[in-house]
């Protein structure tokens, strides 16, 4: 108790994200919910789930550019999304979280989705069900039937495909099936 709402905040984040990067706001809602008007009942004050939210945030992450995430940042500052909890055992980060991440969800022994951990890396599901079965795909565990990803591997598998640039040479062609 005692924190601000993330309602206000997330709705700043949201605009801030739509006006530097030009998108169209019914573009957003169908792509994160599948509902044309999320943005119209976001901007008169509508709540939403916190799944709802983070799906948002991960959809803007993957779009974002620098310069767009230090707006976003910006339009949160002072007042961020998701203050970390004093009763979690996550070590205390910066108040504002990444999109597509909660304070909770930086806590590395967190399991995400095939749609949730697709939305983090800007993939969709099939590629990452594709990845699974040829290899080269970030490392996940099988519950039962369930395929869960954790955070920190996602990170470790996205951070192996850095590349600073993509000399001609290095470029193999595209198979023709």
């Amino acid at each position: 108790m005692g924190e601000p709402t993330i309602g206000p905040a997330f709705r700043r984040e949201v605009e801030a994200f739509l006006c530097h990067r030009g998108a169209k706001a019914y573009v957003l809602g169908q792509e994160t919910t599948g509902d044309f008007s999320f943005v119209k009942r976001l901007r008169k004050g509508g709540s939403f789930r916190l799944e709802t939210v983070d799906r948002v945030r991960a959809w803007m992450g993957a779009r974002a550019d620098d310069s767009c995430l230090r707006a976003m940042h910006e339009a949160v500052a002072g007042n961020p999304l998701l203050a970390p909890h004093a009763d979690t055992d996550a070590p205390a980060g910066p108040a504002f979280t990444q999109p597509g991440e909660t304070s909770k969800m930086n806590h590395e022994g967190n399991y995400l989705s095939t749609r949730r951990a697709a939305a983090y890396l800007g993939l969709s599901p099939r590629t990452l069900d594709r990845y699974r079965v040829s290899g080269g795909g970030p490392d996940f565990h099988r519950f039962g039937g369930r395929v869960l990803y954790r955070q920190i591997d996602l990170e470790r598998w996205a951070t192996e495909r850095r590349v600073s640039s993509t000399p001609e040479e290095d470029i193999e062609p595209r198979r023709v099936a």
